[in-house]
């Protein structure tokens, strides 16, 4: 039970810190994503980096996961935390939480070849199973909660404005040289 007792206490500690000062919660996070290898990419925020490609039937080397896997597997990651920060929160004790992210996609859509095919999910399907003692309407509460103020569901589920910028690098060429 230590964990959770850890969990609540940094959690209400962060709740003051922004009840007191706003601002203290108001954050703005940066991501790189860069090409290394073909389709291989590095995407970096602070201090970790990660690997991602694309499958080798669509000119990838398959040597991390693909952007529509990390997407699951954040959303997945996300809600994994959300339902332990609330059950912590609320004292509703657990032992697993499990959760399957499961989307059906046709690549018909990102390919361009179908354009009346979204180019990427069409549904997305999530199966959370908690273990727990407590009684079913506490856990259920909790996950109400977690589920509304997931960050990761609340991009995936609701149009956030996206602006893009768009920076246009001609490489230097080489001096030429004189024949002689």
């Amino acid at each position: 039970m230590e964990p959770t007792r850890k969990i609540k206490t940094a959690i209400e500690r962060t709740v003051k810190a922004i009840e007191h000062s706003p601002s203290v919660g108001r954050v703005t996070k940066k991501t790189t994503a860069r090409m290394v290898d073909g389709l291989k990419m590095e995407a970096q925020e602070g201090d970790f980096k990660l690997i991602s490609d694309m499958p080798e039937v669509l000119g990838g080397s398959n040597a991390g996961p693909n952007p529509g896997a990390l997407a699951r597997m954040s959303l997945g990651a996300c809600l994994v935390a959300g339902y332990a920060m609330w059950l912590s929160r609320m004292e509703v004790p657990f032992d697993e939480i499990d959760v399957e992210v499961e989307g059906d996609l046709d690549q018909a859509g990102m390919l361009g070849v179908n354009d009346e095919a979204p180019p990427g999910h069409e549904e997305l399907r999530v199966k959370v199973n908690i273990t727990s003692e407590a009684a079913p309407a506490e856990i259920e509460r909790a996950v109400e909660l977690a589920d509304r103020h997931s960050p990761v569901l609340h991009l995936i589920t609701k149009p956030v404005p996206v602006r893009r910028e768009l920076t246009l690098t001609v490489p230097a060429s080489e001096p030429a040289t004189a024949a002689t």
